[in-house]
């Protein structure tokens, strides 16, 4: 059995995460939901991280049945949030 170091193993887990993303939450149905989840919420686009503290991101990936960071991956890939590299690094 081989075994990959960790830096690897968060790369290929990213990027799964990722593909995954684009398959669960097609880009045209999300930026319909994203239109009016930002107009609910008063937000910008594209939205800050401090913006995105004040709305329910739980509320939109609920919608499309995924985790909250696997739709802040979707919308940040879209560029509709910017979210720092602190947030990410903070998560491994």
């Amino acid at each position: 059995m081989t075994k990959i170091n960790q830096a690897k193993y968060k790369f290929i887990e990213h990027q799964a995460r990722t593909f995954a993303s684009m398959i669960l939450m097609p880009e045209i149905l999300l930026r319909n939901s994203w239109n009016k989840f930002k107009s609910k919420y008063s937000l910008t686009e594209p939205c800050t991280f401090e913006e995105l503290a004040s709305a329910n991101l739980t509320e939109l990936a609920q919608e499309y049945g995924v985790s909250t960071e696997s739709m802040m991956i979707r919308l940040g890939h879209l560029k509709l949030i910017q979210i720092p590299q602190w947030y990410w690094d903070s998560k491994t």
